[in-house]
C-alpha cells in the first residue's frame, strides 16, 4: 500500500511541476548554431570550401533597448538563451566587408532555433 501511495504522490507532484512550467511559459528559448567567415580566403578553389569557423566572435542581439551577447567558441559555434521576439544582430568587432547575415532573427517561445550566420570580413 505504501509503495502505491508514494508512486501516486510522485506522479501527481511531477504533473503539477510540469503544468506550472508550461502555464508560466518557463520553457527556455534561444538560438544556437555556427558563425562562418565567408569568404574566408582571397581566392577560392573549386571543390574546396571557401568558409571557415569564425572563432571568438561576439554576436550582439538587440531588442527594445535590451542587449544580449554571446561569443563563439573556437569551432565558431554559439548557444544563447533569450526571450521570444525579433532581434537585430551585429558583430561589433568586424565592421569591414558586408558584415553579418542574417542581421535580423526571430526567437520562438520554448524553442532553441538553429541559425547559421555568415560573416563577410572584407577579405576581397
Amino acid at each position: 500500500m505504501k509503495i502505491r501511495i508514494v508512486r501516486s504522490f510522485t506522479a501527481i507532484a511531477l504533473a503539477l511541476v510540469l503544468s506550472v512550467a508550461v502555464a508560466s511559459g518557463a520553457s527556455p528559448s534561444g538560438l544556437h548554431g555556427v558563425v562562418l567567415i565567408d569568404p574566408a580566403y582571397p581566392v577560392c578553389k573549386v571543390g574546396v570550401p571557401c568558409t571557415r569557423p569564425a572563432k571568438n566572435v561576439w554576436l550582439v542581439f538587440l531588442r527594445h533597448g535590451h542587449t544580449a551577447r554571446i561569443r563563439t567558441g573556437d569551432d565558431g559555434r554559439y548557444r544563447i538563451t533569450m526571450p521570444a521576439g525579433t532581434y537585430t544582430v551585429t558583430s561589433p568587432n568586424h565592421l569591414a566587408g558586408r558584415g553579418l547575415t542574417p542581421w535580423r532573427v526571430a526567437v520562438r517561445a520554448g524553442v532553441y532555433r538553429r541559425v547559421a550566420f555568415r560573416l563577410d570580413v572584407g577579405i576581397r
